[in-house]
């Protein structure tokens, strides 16, 4: 359930009489097809749970810091589940009304400071960038620059735009490596990113050069072999069965694969395009629209699941037909209850364990490799991909030249 500042925090609470009088508790979740689903009367009592068969759900919410009860007219889960999602949708719809009010503020004020020759605070410039990018129709890059300016600001403490240094952005780069715990390219893109807003807030940082841009070392391709995909398959209950095919099987990215629809189906051949609905915008990388050939099998196992799930509109959406934002979350504890972490890794040793090796834009990557090897043509590959540079699908091809190689390489008598 999501949790934001101590106000923006909605429950569901189950209050039942127990041996010790009537009681609140936190009500109890579990996964069922990619949703929480409520567990009628279980609740968790002195670190062990329990069921209390009778009582009602209550959803607590905070009032300048003080707990409000608000019944829920049915005891059923279901329909108490139902009412936490709609009551958190409303919180949403409403602080995202709030923060785009304040943020088309900010945007004002950058500008007009800017007309005036006064400094621009760095809050109220990245308020006019990331409106910037989402009139382009960049709702990625608005996202990440949200992301990145945030971070920024977090690690200088910077107020102005006009007090950045080079010392504060080189200090930024190293603290996404100590606090952040990021990777060399992850640490070069939001460099990047960092330098796009600069360049669009009219700063110049005296003495930053190109030298300065972390560099990073491209790795090689990795990829699921078969005997990973068969061990996770085992695993999956048929929903996760279905996504992971389905990521590996059409090559999709995250947001395209929890945004595909039963509209991008007809008959064996699946449209990757962004779409506009009710709650969320998805946009396709690069704005490219793509056809995906989908084989037989997996053609026949959708339109089975289709016919099973009437009424939807997401193919792996959550029981409210809403994107499924946990897959990612859900193929990491469907590896790790399995017993199928690397076990090195630092997500594995971190507090989670939730290994770093079980990806979803692995399948993407086992999806090109595998195409490669049945002998589709690079262009081809790079069209199905929707890759926009053929350098990104020759990486893959290079990476199969190395393996194709090892057999001759065993046979010399060295």
């Amino acid at each position: 359930m999501p949790k934001t500042s101590t106000d923006r925090t909605i429950t569901l609470m189950w209050k039942t009489k127990t041996p010790a009088g009537w009681r609140y508790f936190p009500a109890q979740f579990h996964m069922n097809h990619g949703d929480y689903e409520v567990k009628p009367g279980a609740v968790v009592e002195n670190g062990v749970e329990v069921t209390y068969p009778q009582g009602k759900f209550f959803l607590r919410s905070y009032v300048h810091g003080k707990k409000v009860y608000q019944p829920v007219d049915s005891c059923h889960p279901r329909d108490a589940a139902q009412a936490l999602r709609a009551a958190v949708e409303a919180q949403r719809i409403q602080v995202s009304e709030t923060e785009t009010t304040t943020e088309h503020a900010r945007a004002q004020r950058h500008i007009a400071t800017r007309k005036n020759g006064i400094p621009s605070l760095l809050k109220d410039a990245a308020a006019a960038y990331i409106l910037h990018c989402e009139k382009l129709g960049r709702v990625e890059s608005a996202d990440d620059a949200r992301q990145v300016i945030e971070e920024f600001r977090k690690a200088t403490g910077v107020v102005y735009t006009s007090k950045i240094t080079r010392a504060d952005v080189l200090h930024f780069c190293s603290w996404l490596k100590s606090e952040r715990g990021n990777g060399d390219r992850t640490v070069h893109n939001k460099y990047g990113r960092l330098l796009a807003f600069l360049r669009f807030a009219k700063v110049t940082v005296e003495g930053l050069e190109k030298g300065d841009r972390p560099t990073y070392e491209e790795k090689a391709v990795n990829t699921y072999d078969a005997g990973q995909m068969e061990q996770l398959r085992n695993a999956a209950d048929d929903y996760m069965r279905l996504a992971i095919d389905c990521a590996q099987q059409l090559g999709l990215r995250y947001q395209e694969l929890i945004h595909a629809e039963w509209a991008d189906l007809n008959q064996c051949m699946f449209t990757v395009r962004g779409k506009v609905r009710a709650g969320y915008t998805f946009k396709v990388k690069d704005k490219e629209q793509r056809n995906v050939p989908v084989n037989a099998d997996l053609c026949a196992r959708l339109t089975a699941w289709k016919e099973s799930h009437p009424g939807t509109m997401l193919i792996l959406g959550t029981a409210s037909d809403k994107p499924n934002t946990h897959l990612l979350r859900q193929l990491k504890r469907l590896a790790k209850n399995n017993g199928l972490n690397c076990g090195h890794c630092k997500g594995c040793l971190g507090r989670e364990k939730e290994c770093a090796e079980w990806t979803l834009h692995r399948f993407r990557r086992t999806y090109v490799t595998t195409l490669l090897r049945a002998g589709v043509d690079l262009k081809t590959t790079q069209r199905m991909a929707g890759h926009s540079d053929l350098k990104s699908t020759q990486r893959y091809l290079d990476a199969m030249s190395a393996e194709n190689v090892l057999p001759v390489v065993n046979a010399i008598n060295w």
